[in-house]
């Protein structure tokens, strides 16, 4: 077999066992069901961007299934969780965008992490997860105090989630005092 032909065919493994994870992550036969009915309300493979960039719709397509599974679930900060992740995988491709056309430089620390956004046009923003929305946002004009305070939100969610904190006894008390 050909180096190439090898190539393809540990893809192709790779996506079905991708599809088969993506299956035996929800629970039984009713449950799933009802992500696919959800799954339907958003058709990521729609938008002409996505049709072009396949690992992102993919990627994307599985955040949202994880988003619905923990609706399912009435796991919140779960769902806030992977609705994070979707937010800051389209910020870094906006800002990859924007960079390769030119209009912004970045500035990037040793591990390719990005320290600040110059914009040539109007300001610059720090590399941190909520600067570069507010940067999307700028940019799109969609700087609306509402939007930026929901997503803000998301964020904090996703963030006291995911990182533990010895100052507090559990997840409740830390969002009660953010």
């Amino acid at each position: 077999m050909m180096e190439g032909d090898l190539f393809k065919e540990i893809e192709n493994l790779k996506e079905k066992l991708s599809d088969l994870e993506n299956y035996i992550k929800v629970n039984d036969y009713e449950s799933y069901k009802r992500v696919q009915e959800y799954m339907s309300i958003i058709p990521y493979s729609a938008l002409d961007y996505l049709k072009k960039n396949e690992w992102l719709r993919k990627q994307l397509e599985f955040d949202y299934r994880m988003m619905i599974r923990a609706r399912i679930d009435d796991d919140f900060l779960e769902f806030c969780r992977y609705a994070n992740f979707q937010i800051e995988l389209m910020i870094d491709v906006f800002i990859k965008a924007q960079e390769e056309k030119g209009d912004i430089t970045i500035e990037r620390g040793d591990f390719g992490e990005i320290k600040s956004i110059i914009n040539h046009k109007q300001k610059n923003y720090g590399g941190n997860n909520l600067d570069k929305l507010d940067f999307c946002l700028d940019s799109i004009g969609h700087n609306k105090r509402p939007m930026k305070e929901i997503i803000r939100k998301i964020v904090k969610l996703r963030n006291i989630a995911s990182h533990r904190d010895a100052a507090y006894e559990n997840i409740v008390s830390r969002i009660n005092d953010s």
